[in-house]
């Protein structure tokens, strides 16, 4: 299906143009009441992603949306090496799971977060290792802040320390690159956003 180019919407509509947008020296962002926001279309994200995204766009025709899923499914198979899953049916049967087969074939970088949230738990006592990790994904996509609040909460202290100023020098940095467009925009960009997944979404509100 993605090399007929019958999936991974996310990655061809929302990342790829981001990334067009910022190299043809454009904001990313579209306009709040543009219907692309209501679609599900539209890149909604931080700057980050958009800007990890730029090598992607010399992949010739669906080449970059091929790698990226490659990338998703090697994420899917280190989140369980990651919380030491040795059964190998394991391995298999969790790519029947809804949730990753959407997440493949809708390229989301929700399967990314998984593998965040796995290797925070696995560093959970190598500060650096694990705020850094933390703060990249944040930056990334709020999702995982909670995992924040647990290592706060287990005195883990240094390492909220590190997801901190992680998340500050990269979110400022990320932001600064493209001229800090739709920057104050930005929380009314996440509430829409949070408005369309939930009918979309595989959650318990949804």
């Amino acid at each position: 299906d993605l090399v007929a180019g019958g999936g991974g919407w996310t990655f061809r509509l929302a990342f790829i143009g981001a990334a067009e947008a910022i190299l043809d020296g454009n904001t990313p962002y579209q306009d709040l009441n543009d219907p692309n926001l209501v679609d599900g279309s539209a890149y909604v994200y931080s700057p980050l992603i958009a800007l990890l995204t730029i090598p992607f766009v010399w992949l010739p025709g669906d080449s970059g949306a091929i790698v990226f899923a490659g990338i998703l499914i090697a994420a899917v198979l280190l989140t369980l090496r990651a919380l030491d899953v040795r059964d190998w049916r394991c391995y298999g049967i969790v790519f029947l799971w809804p949730p990753v087969l959407s997440g493949i074939h809708g390229e989301s970088i929700s399967i990314l977060l998984a593998l965040a949230a796995a290797l925070i738990w696995r560093w959970r006592d190598r500060p650096a290792a694990a705020g850094v990790t933390l703060g990249v994904s944040i930056v990334a996509k709020q999702l995982l802040w909670p995992v924040g609040l647990w290592l706060l909460v287990t005195r883990r202290l240094r390492a909220v320390a590190w997801g901190v100023g992680t998340a500050v020098v990269l979110g400022l940095g990320s932001w600064a690159v493209i001229g800090f467009a739709g920057f104050l925009e930005y929380p009314d960009r996440l509430q829409l956003l949070s408005e369309v997944m939930d009918e979309w979404g595989y959650t318990v509100y949804a």
